[in-house]
């Protein structure tokens, strides 16, 4: 009897445990679907939280790493009109992340101790955006930055390129 209580309760906590991470994968998925960037923010953050404080590195590249396993566990892994790809290469750098879902793609670069200014910038100074400009998808540039003490995203800032949509609209006719 007790054993048989005890699966019962184990049953319930995994199917509970697991039915919560389906919503915040279902959350962030359509937070960047419908480019509600606080959405995606808020719900970063919830999972950042959960990290232990003493496994911190206080490095750019781990917060970089948590992210990439984070998003590629939410299913940016394709086979969903979703890919992402990490350390994306152009003539000019490399972005940190690239994510591109069916109709818009995200250029995420990540500071640590600096601002979502500052990341912005950085993407749109090196020009990680120029190499998605052909495809006709809305381009978001998205600095975020990470606080030391916090160690969940305490600055963001985003710009939308879609500019390119109407040239290209205006070359297809």
């Amino acid at each position: 009897m007790e054993e048989s209580f005890q699966k019962s309760i184990k049953s319930s906590l995994e199917k509970s445990v697991k039915d919560y991470f389906i919503q915040e994968r279902d959350k962030i998925r359509s937070g960047l679907s419908d480019q509600k960037i606080e959405i995606f923010i808020e719900h970063i953050n919830t999972a950042f939280s959960t990290l232990s404080y003493y496994i911190d590195t206080k490095q750019e590249k781990q917060y970089h790493s948590n992210l990439h396993m984070l998003l590629q566990e939410l299913g940016f892994l394709g086979g969903r009109k979703m890919y992402m790809h990490s350390e994306s290469a152009s003539s000019q750098d490399r972005s940190d992340i690239v994510l591109e879902l069916e109709k818009v793609i995200y250029l995420i670069e990540i500071k640590y101790r600096s601002s979502g200014k500052i990341a912005l910038e950085q993407i749109k100074e090196n020009g990680y955006y120029r190499p998605y400009l052909l495809r006709q998808k809305t381009i978001i540039l998205l600095g975020i930055n990470f606080n030391e003490e916090t160690r969940m995203i305490d600055d963001w800032q985003y710009e939308i390129q879609a500019a390119h949509l109407k040239s290209l609209s205006r070359v297809c006719k």
